[in-house]
């Protein structure tokens, strides 16, 4: 069985799982911890925590998954909430399908691109507005950076929510159409959200039968 390896790509090229958020810069980035200026402001905000050791998964664990068909089928494998595991597949497109497809995951990225630039430009003038408020008198100050702190935060929550929900939307109308043999699975798995795994779907497609798999 063929294994997905999320952990060593991301757009950013660094592995970090969460690389659909912009990257950390001096200019006050949208992540969910916050930017590091704004951080650096108010005390106890969240930080990342570091990469975890892979092990490997036990038999039961291993029903779950995600095979890479030779023939360029998939089979995406998920456990539902009576615990019972559900295979949904895809039959592998022809080239008028595959064309469509692209297309439409293509302007879901140009979308969530557009989102990352604004949530950057307002990043910037969040860090401009905390430094003009390092002058203000107490407790003006405080509260100002506080607010700030919080408005980071939640413009980076709102931008991950925003690329998840574009994926999963691209995934749920490929799918449910006419590719899908067995619709859509009750739930998905977290690493369905990576930037990375809608453009792996598509590469399995572009090069099968040379693709790895079984």
């Amino acid at each position: 069985m063929a294994k997905i390896d999320l952990a060593d790509t991301s757009e950013s090229g660094d592995g970090d799982p969460q690389a659909d958020r912009p990257p950390v810069t001096d200019a006050g980035p949208p992540e969910d911890k916050g930017s590091p200026e704004l951080a650096d402001a108010v005390p106890n905000v969240v930080a990342v925590p570091a990469p975890v050791e892979m092990v490997e998964a036990t038999s039961d664990e291993a029903a779950e998954g995600i095979d890479w068909v030779r023939t360029g089928w998939v089979r995406l494998r998920v456990r539902g909430a009576d615990g019972t595991i559900r295979t949904c597949r895809l039959r592998a497109p022809l080239l008028r399908e595959l064309k469509r497809h692209r297309l439409d995951l293509e302007a879901a990225e140009d979308e969530i691109e557009g989102r990352r630039q604004g949530v950057l430009r307002r990043a910037a003038e969040m860090a401009v507005e905390m430094t003009k408020a390092r002058d203000l008198a107490e407790p003006e100050r405080s509260d100002t950076l506080a607010q700030l702190v919080r408005d980071d935060r939640k413009n980076g929550r709102e931008f991950t929510a925003y690329a998840e929900d574009a994926r999963i939307a691209w995934l749920e109308s490929v799918f449910s159409g006419p590719l899908g043999v067995d619709g859509i699975p009750e739930d998905w798995p977290g690493y369905v959200v990576h930037p990375e795994f809608c453009a792996q779907l598509l590469q399995h497609w572009r090069t099968v039968p040379l693709a790895p798999g079984r």
